[in-house]
């Protein structure tokens, strides 16, 4: 099979796993945020925050023991495995909304955010076996692509679909078992690989083997700087998910189309950002990509905290502008951190690694919580709240540069 062909069903095959986690979730908030009171619920605001957190859990609780596994078995096999089992979750998942059964819905809830963290790192340690390393960047590049174009229009269909009352919900249905069905027929169409290391061992414990592999993160050139600037981004992002809401109604005054937009014109323009970055990689010009692009996000940041200080008349063009830019290059800053890792992480524990990136990647968003509610209760605007963000920011590349000067400027990933 072409390499185009095995990279379109990858492609395929992660998209409709995205896409569906994030129309399923979205759904669900849309109905405890605003039906509530027709499932019973007398404060849908805290269900909210027991979805978002019950799917988050998984990925601190399973990641590594997903990587290992990866690490185990044959990589194409288990991921029409976990394909197969998405098409089951979603079947359950259906019937559990048309009954508005609450704990049938929290349980696949979790079993989706289970089934995530068992999905992200075979997803990246499959990469290289598929398109080997001189496609890698551009791979990787086309998978963000793919992963943010199925989060905004997840979302955004859920917000379409919900409103219609049960012919939406009928749609919804329709939409997420068409999606695992989708993905499942993409995933046998991917060329099957053979790498596989029957000597790593799984046991019930999900943290098995966390300090051997912390170890070898930090052994690796760079590897322990590629995960936390891997971090990193989902830190930063996290935070301009979570505030742009506020952002556009306090200073904006703008309605909840203006942050449909705003998250739309985000995930497009990272994914723009993504595809682009996978180019520039393989040409001299990936010297630059990780310190220009932080230098532009902390720049970003910093005009978004001032744009009250704007006549009202201006402030949205010129903040849409810069969210634009800010996806952009947080794009281009996110597709060498995957690259590093692949390409300087042992075969035998690529996986692994990926899986303690995302565990990571799930407690810096966790962090990111954490920060918004100390802010806010220190009487932090969301405005002066980016402003500290593009401080906070700086202030990571510096330690970047000291740190890891060969990851920044890319100086052995052509070579790997």
């Amino acid at each position: 099979m072409s390499l185009r062909k095995t990279l379109t069903a990858l492609w395929w095959t992660q998209f409709c796993g995205a896409f569906n986690d994030n129309l399923y979730k979205n759904a669900l908030i849309i109905i405890f945020t605003f039906q509530a009171e027709s499932w019973g619920l007398q404060e849908g605001a805290w269900w909210v925050n027991i979805i978002a957190a019950l799917f988050i859990t998984p990925f601190v609780l399973f990641s590594l023991m997903a990587g290992r596994l990866a690490d185990r078995l044959i990589k194409t096999r288990l991921i029409r495995l976990l394909k197969g089992l998405e098409v089951g979750l979603m079947l359950l998942g259906s019937l559990a909304i048309l009954q508005h059964s609450l704990w049938g819905i929290l349980c696949i809830i979790f079993l989706l955010g289970v089934h995530s963290a068992f999905f992200g790192p075979v997803k990246y340690a499959v990469l290289p076996e598929l398109v080997g390393k001189h496609n890698l960047a551009l791979a990787n590049g086309w998978v963000e692509l793919g992963t943010f174009l199925a989060i905004i229009l997840g979302t955004n269909l859920s917000a379409l679909l919900i409103p219609l009352g049960n012919r939406g919900i009928y749609c919804l249905i329709l939409a997420v078992i068409f999606m695992a069905l989708l993905g499942l027929w993409a995933s046998l169409k991917i060329t099957s690989t053979q790498v596989c290391d029957q000597s790593v061992s799984i046991s019930a414990n999900p943290f098995q083997g966390l300090l051997t592999h912390l170890a070898i993160v930090r052994q690796g050139a760079g590897l322990w700087a590629a995960m936390v600037g891997n971090s990193w981004f989902w830190f930063f992002g996290a935070i301009y998910l979570t505030e742009l809401p506020n952002y556009c109604k306090e200073v904006l005054s703008g309605s909840s189309y203006l942050v449909t937009l705003f998250w739309t014109l985000l995930s497009l323009s990272v994914a723009a950002g993504s595809l682009l970055s996978g180019r520039l990689l393989s040409t001299r010009l990936s010297r630059l990509l990780i310190a220009a692009s932080l230098i532009a996000m902390s720049v970003l940041s910093l005009c978004l905290s001032v744009i009250d200080t704007l006549p009202s008349s201006n402030r949205v063009i010129y903040a849409l502008l810069e969210v634009v830019g800010l996806g952009f290059f947080a794009g281009m800053y996110i597709v060498p951190m995957y690259v590093w890792i692949q390409q300087h992480t042992p075969l035998h524990h690529r996986a692994a690694v990926l899986g303690l990136t995302n565990m990571f990647n799930a407690l810096f968003m966790i962090a990111a919580s954490l920060l918004i509610l100390v802010g806010l209760s220190q009487g932090l605007t969301i405005s002066r709240m980016f402003g500290v963000l593009g401080y906070l920011n700086a202030m990571f590349l510096v330690l970047m540069l000291i740190g890891a000067p060969s990851l920044v400027s890319q100086q052995h990933s052509r070579q790997s």
